[in-house]
C-alpha cells in the first residue's frame, strides 16, 4: 500500500485487491466488509462482489460501486461504469470482467452512498418516485458509450432497402398525379373541378418516393403551411396536418408575444436605461479626467450614443453624443445603414 494513496469521493469506502496470477488479497476500511472474489475467464479476470450489504437492523442497503484498477497502486482508472442493482433483480450479485488485463494488476471496489434528498418533493416526477426510479435506472447503465449503448440496446429488426410494393398503385395516384392543365380545360376558376395546385412529382422525386416511401419537394413548397393546406383541401386532395404545422403555428404565437413584448416592455425600459447611463457620463468624465480611465469613457459614451440612436431609428437625426462625439457616431451609424462589418484592430486595446 502506498503511504499516501489518492483521494478518494466524499463518503466512499475503499476495498482493495491484489491480484497476481489469479491470488486475490482482500481488506475493507470500516463499514461491513465485501467479499471480493475473483474467477479466471477465457476472456480474462472476472470480478464478483455481493450487489447488497445487510445493515445492523437487519434491512439491506444496495449502494453505488465503483470499481477501480491500478498497476502501481497511484494512478486509479475505473474498470467499466459504475454499477448498482435494481430492487427488481434477483441475482444479489455484480460482476465485471477485465477483457484486457496487463500483468500484475490491483483491483479497489468503492462504495458510494446514493444522495437522498433532505427536503420536500417539489414536482410530480419527485411526488410520485419517478425521479428516484429514474436515477436508479441511470445508476444501473451509467455512462456509455453510443456504441455501447447500441450493443446493450439492439434494434428489435431490421429495415428494408426499399418499399416492397409500387404507390403508384394506390388508391386516387391517379387523380393526384393528373394532368392540371387537362383537367382544366374548358373550366374557370369558379368550377367546383378546377384544380389549382398541380402535385405532380418530377422523375427525380418520384424515384425517391419509390424507394424510401416519401419524398420531400421543395419545388412544392410554399412560404406557409396554411397556403399548401389551402390548395390541396380546395383540390379535394388528401390533407395530412403534421406535427411541424402545429409547431409552426405555436412559433408564429410565440414570435407575436415576443414582438408585443419588445415593443410595449421591453423598448421602454432599454430606453429609460440608456437614458440612466448618458445621464451618468458628464460626472464620470469629471471625475476620471485625463486619467487612464478617458479612454475607455470615451468608449462607452460612444456605445451609449450609438444604442440611443438605433433604438430612435436610422430614419431619425442621431442622438447627440455627451463628450462630442457625434461624428464617430454618425460613421458607426452610416456603417449599420450600409449593414457592413467595421475592422478594429486591437480592439481589447
Amino acid at each position: 500500500m502506498p503511504a499516501q494513496p489518492n483521494q478518494l469521493p466524499p463518503g466512499a469506502t475503499p476495498i482493495f485487491g491484489l491480484v497476481i496470477t489469479a491470488v486475490l488479497a482482500l481488506s475493507s476500511q470500516g463499514g461491513e466488509p465485501v467479499r471480493l472474489s475473483l474467477t479466471l475467464q477465457p476472456s480474462g479476470p472476472e470480478l464478483s462482489w455481493p450487489a447488497a450489504q445487510t445493515l445492523p437492523d437487519g434491512s439491506q442497503r444496495r449502494p453505488v460501486f465503483e470499481l477501480q484498477r491500478s498497476e502501481d497502486l497511484i494512478q486509479w482508472k475505473p474498470l467499466g461504469e459504475r454499477l448498482r442493482a435494481r430492487s427488481s433483480d434477483l441475482d444479489l450479485s455484480l460482476r465485471v470482467t477485465d477483457t484486457a488485463p496487463n500483468g500484475t494488476g490491483f483491483y479497489r471496489l468503492l462504495t458510494l452512498e446514493p444522495e437522498t434528498p433532505a427536503r420536500l418533493a417539489s414536482d410530480g416526477a419527485a411526488a410520485f418516485g419517478y425521479g428516484p426510479a429514474f436515477d436508479e435506472a441511470l445508476a444501473g447503465i451509467g455512462q456509455i458509450s453510443p456504441d455501447a449503448f447500441a450493443a446493450r440496446f439492439p434494434a428489435p429488426g431490421g429495415y428494408l432497402p426499399q418499399l416492397t410494393w409500387d404507390p403508384t398503385t394506390a388508391a386516387f395516384w391517379a387523380e393526384f398525379n393528373a394532368d392540371v392543365d387537362a383537367l382544366n380545360d374548358g373550366k374557370t376558376p369558379e368550377h367546383p373541378d378546377y384544380r389549382l395546385f398541380d402535385t405532380r412529382l418530377a422523375d427525380p422525386e418520384l424515384a425517391v418516393l419509390k424507394t424510401q416511401g416519401f419524398v420531400v419537394s421543395e419545388r412544392l413548397g410554399s412560404l406557409t403551411f396554411a397556403d399548401l393546406f389551402y390548395k390541396i383541401w380546395k383540390d379535394d386532395l388528401p390533407v395530412f396536418i403534421s406535427s411541424d404545422a402545429l409547431l409552426h403555428a405555436w412559433h408564429r404565437t410565440f414570435d407575436a408575444m415576443l414582438e408585443e413584448t419588445e415593443e410595449t416592455f421591453l423598448f421602454n425600459a432599454v430606453e429609460s436605461l440608456l437614458r440612466g447611463m448618458a445621464g451618468q457620463i458628464a460626472r464620470a468624465d469629471a471625475e476620471v479626467g485625463n486619467g487612464v480611465l478617458k479612454d475607455s469613457l470615451l468608449d462607452a459614451d460612444w456605445f451609449i450614443a450609438v444604442a440611443r440612436s438605433l433604438l430612435a431609428g436610422l430614419d431619425q437625426p442621431p442622438v447627440p453624443s455627451v463628450l462630442k462625439q457625434d461624428a464617430r457616431v454618425a460613421q458607426t451609424l452610416a456603417d449599420v445603414r450600409a449593414e457592413q462589418l467595421k475592422d478594429v484592430p486591437d480592439f481589447m486595446g
